[in-house]
Parts: structure tokens; sequence; C-alpha cells
């Protein structure tokens, strides 16, 4: 099974509480803060995402110390806000006089924008993630943001699917005929289905989702021969469904039946 390598980015979100002006009452600051190491791991993916590769050098320095680049960074629960900023070396975002108790989690994303002519430009989202849900105490409080690398746009939500490394069988992942490899996140809109084809070579396949055995169409998903299509439509937010392919064939050398098997999760964000 193919694999591909992507970054996870931790950024710390520190809440801080401090006093109001005039108010015995406690309040909090969530500031984000992005390091320069980050920032260069980052705009190295940008170059190659725009297809860099096709440049001279002297384009390629060009390209990178011009293009734009971005931060979003949405709160939500009890309270709401989103900032946008340049992504630059040590920037920071902060949200101020958050009050306690308020229940909050974070959304993220980092992309850049893709001229299209000299009126249009298109966004790309390159990272994106999103953290637990916490109640903000007195004092310090902190989120952890991981941002995974976003492999295809095929919609605005999201999606992180997660193939095991111990799989024994090729399994190709395809949205939209194109080939998802590896871990990371996808934007898809709900309506998008997964294609899992695995390898022909097997003699038998059984295909499971949470345990449970897929012989017909079901809400979630439908065998077709040996392939599994997975509706992302039907997808529950935040609940992780658990996909597994069991396949067997005779051993050339002993003709005994051996088994394999593929594993997969997938979480809608």
């Amino acid at each position: 099974m193919k694999k591909s390598f992507f970054i996870l980015l931790f950024f710390i979100f520190v809440l801080t509480g401090c006093s109001l002006t005039g108010s015995g009452k406690k309040s909090a600051k969530l500031t984000f803060f992005i390091d320069s190491q980050a920032v260069a791991k980052i705009r190295a993916t940008a170059l190659h995402s725009r297809e860099a590769e096709t440049l001279d050098e002297d384009e390629k320095v060009e390209e990178k110390a011009t293009q734009k680049l971005f931060v979003e960074i949405s709160i939500l629960g009890d309270y709401v806000a989103k900032q946008t900023i340049p992504l630059t070396e040590n920037a920071s975002v902060s949200f101020y006089y958050l009050k306690q108790g308020l229940q909050v989690y974070a959304q993220g994303s980092v992309y850049y924008l893709e001229k299209i002519d000299d009126k249009t430009e298109q966004r790309v989202d390159l990272y994106a993630g999103k953290t637990d849900t916490i109640t903000l105490q007195p004092g310090d409080n902190v989120l952890k943001l991981v941002f995974n690398r976003v492999e295809t746009a095929y919609g605005n939500a999201l999606f992180t699917i997660v193939q095991s490394e111990y799989s024994d069988i090729d399994v190709a992942v395809l949205i939209d005929g194109n080939e998802f490899t590896g871990s990371g996140t996808i934007l898809a809109d709900d309506e998008t289905s997964l294609l899992f084809e695995p390898d022909d070579s097997y003699t038998n396949y059984t295909w499971k989702i949470n345990g449970e055995e897929i012989t017909s169409a079901s809400a979630i998903a439908q065998v077709a021969a040996y392939k599994l299509i997975f509706n992302l439509e039907d997808c529950v937010p935040g609940v992780v469904y658990d996909i597994t392919l069991l396949a067997s064939k005779a051993d050339s050398a002993s003709e005994e039946t051996v088994y394999h098997s593929y594993s997969a999760q997938i979480k809608k964000n």
C-alpha cells in the first residue's frame, strides 16, 4: 500500500486569566502562536503544491517570497469568533475577554490564494485541524491544535482518514477518481463517496464497519464485488468508523488458505 508523509504541526493556545478593570470578575485571553520552523515547513508544502518543481531556481525563489499564505483561526462553542492573518514568522492571534466557565474549542486552517486570472484568486487549503472542547477555568488553560495536511479538496466538510500501517492488503482509496494515499484530512462535500478498491488477487473478501459485516446495501456503505463504497453523507460528526477488510487466498507453495487484512478509520470533524 502506498504511504505518504503528512506533517503534524502542534500549536498551543494559552488562555491566561486576568481581571477586568473595575470588576472583580475573571476573564481569559486566548492567544495563538506559530513559530518560524512551522512557517518554513508550511511554505515548503505550499511551494510543492503549486507544482513549483517545474520552475527554474530563480522562479522558485520569487514564488516562495511572494506567495500569499494565511492562517484562519475560529473559536467555537459558547463563544464564537474568527480571525485571519498573513502567515509570518512568530505570528500570533489573540481573542480577549472570554468568560470562565465557557465551553469552547478551536478550528484552524492554513491556506494560500492561487491566482486564476487578473481579477480572481482561489483559496487552496494546505492544513486543517480541530481541538477538543474545554471549559475555561481561572488561570492558564491550554488547547492543543494539531494541523493535518489536507491532501485533497472536494468541498468544505472536513474528514480525517487514517489508514493502518500494519495492513498487508494493497487498497486504493479513491475520491472522485483520484487516489488518496497514507493518512490525513480531506475537504469534501457530504455527497462524496470513498471507493476502497483492494488487490483483486484474493479469493474471498469480507468488509466490516465497526465490527459488523457489510453484506448488502446499507445506509453508510455498499459492497460492489470486492470493493467498498463508503458514503460520507451518512457520517455522524465525531463518530469514528472502523473499516476492516479480511481477505484470503491459497498459498502458492503449500496451497493452505492464508488470511490477510486491511484497516482504516474515518471521522467527520
